[in-house]
């Protein structure tokens, strides 16, 4: 008995994707199998999340940065990582969003401090005083600056920020500001 079969293209952005029905349909979705072990399903959800951060790089590559954030939140739902936390902190910011992007980089931060990755720290750092700076918050801004130029960052990323806590210098009298 042959078994009655259709198929579905569906276009999304650039790629085809080509499903095949059948009548066991059930075949195509996944089920519970109580043999396969718990490091299986963790590497399972370790690759998709690992898809998902790839497919947000590239839409961040492209400025797309309402697909990558869509990527990013599933890479995060499968598995939690500071690096996804800093790009889609990045993609907020980038929206100007700065109050999810700070939520979300303080998240990213303290699973940073939690590691030591003091690295890391400093990324966060930067993108914290970029986020407290855009938003005119320029007490804050310097904070993170200066906490990010005692952390191991490039001498790019520590040009960039001496030269902000100068602009930010000449621009607002600090003792005045409120907290």
């Amino acid at each position: 008995m042959k078994l009655k079969q259709t198929l579905l293209l569906t276009a999304f952005s650039s790629v085809v994707l080509l499903v095949v029905f059948s009548s066991k349909s059930s075949a195509l979705v996944e089920k519970f199998n109580p043999i396969k072990s718990t490091k299986e399903e963790a590497l399972i959800a370790f690759k998709r999340a690992e898809m998902a951060f790839i497919n947000g790089a590239i839409f961040q590559k492209n400025c797309e940065y309402g697909g990558a954030i869509a990527c990013y939140v599933e890479s995060l739902r499968l598995w939690r990582s500071e690096t996804v936390y800093f790009n889609l902190a990045y993609c907020l910011f980038a929206l100007k969003q700065y109050a999810v992007a700070e939520r979300t980089a303080i998240k990213g931060l303290e699973m940073s401090s939690l590691g030591d990755n003091m690295i890391n720290v400093g990324f966060f750092m930067v993108l914290l005083g970029n986020i407290y700076y855009e938003s005119g918050n320029a007490k804050k801004a310097r904070e993170a600056y200066g906490i990010a130029l005692k952390l191991p960052v490039s001498e790019d990323e520590r040009s960039f920020i001496t030269e902000r806590m100068e602009n930010m210098e000449i621009y607002y009298d600090f003792t005045s500001l409120p907290d």
